[in-house]
Order: structure tokens, then sequence, then C-alpha cells
């Protein structure tokens, strides 16, 4: 699924879970300003409401959660809504082997079925999916801890099961 509005506007999203009052629980590649001198910027553009520039999508592994918390512990929850997954919690968003696990409202969304990834977005997955058991938050740990879904999958294996639509 594409999403139409926000700060993932225009990227792509799989879908993870269907919940209640028309919401997504879509995996996206995060957008996560890394540098701390335009952190601290960006904290003050807010009281303009719009940021000047869009972060580029990029996956958020341990080094990264470790630069922008410095000296604290990495907080970590089990989201119920998605099978009990563990998440480490940044800015009240849920982290997992390098992605971002959001909710989003179905209004927010483009559904229509001709949405068609690029070859590039399709790598971009496959790349964080075949890393995240070394480098993506949680990646060891949730190897281990649940096999369920498409985590235990190839990045080849996913793009064929997500991606590409038998007879096309």
């Amino acid at each position: 699924m594409r999403i139409k509005s926000g700060l993932y506007a225009g990227d792509l999203g799989l879908v993870e879970q269907t919940a209640a009052n028309n919401k997504v629980w879509l995996r996206v590649i995060p957008r996560i300003e890394l540098n701390p001198n335009k952190v601290a910027a960006d904290s003050k553009a807010k009281q303009t409401r719009f940021m000047s520039v869009r972060p580029p999508q990029k996956p958020l592994t341990n080094e990264d959660a470790r630069r922008l918390l410095p000296g604290q512990q990495l907080e970590t929850k089990n989201e119920p809504d998605l099978r009990g997954k563990a998440f480490i919690i940044y800015k009240k968003q849920n982290f997992r082997k390098g992605f971002l696990y959001k909710q989003f409202n179905i209004k927010q969304l483009d559904v229509d079925s001709t949405v068609r990834p690029g070859v590039e977005e399709v790598q971009a997955f496959a790349k964080i999916i075949t890393n995240s058991s070394s480098s993506g938050l949680l990646g060891k740990t949730a190897a281990r801890e649940d096999s369920s879904g498409d985590e235990g999958l190839t990045g080849e294996e996913l793009i064929k099961r997500t991606f590409l639509l038998e007879g096309s």
C-alpha cells in the first residue's frame, strides 16, 4: 500500500495487521533524522508546524538508536495488536528489525489494486529484511522469539509473496 499523506506520503508499506475503526498497521522504512544537530533544529522548527526537509528512508539500527538516545536504556514493549511482538520504542513509535510499525487510518492509504512498487522500493525492503538478523533493532532476539508471519522469509521470498501478483 502507498501512504497518501504526512511524513510518509508516497512511501510503500506492507500490511501487518488490520485493526478496528478503519485502522491498518503498516511496516514502513523509517524516516528519522539521525544528525543530532538537525534533530535539535527540527524540534525548534516544530513550532512553525512544518518541517523544511523530509529525512531520507533508512532502517533504524541498534547503533542509530544508541546515538539518538545516548546513555539511555532502549525501551521495549510488546504490542498486543501485532501478535505480541516486541518493539523498541522511540518517540512513541514502534521499531523492529529496522522497520517502523505504524498504525494508519485507511483514508491515509492508497488501496487501489494498481499500486505497483518500484524496483528500488522492493530492493530496499528486501535489503532490510536480509540484513535485519544482525543489524536491525531486536534482530537477533526477535528472530528467536517468533517465527510467525513473513519475518522468517528471505528477502526474495517476501518479494514474491508480497509484491508480485500471480498472473501479472
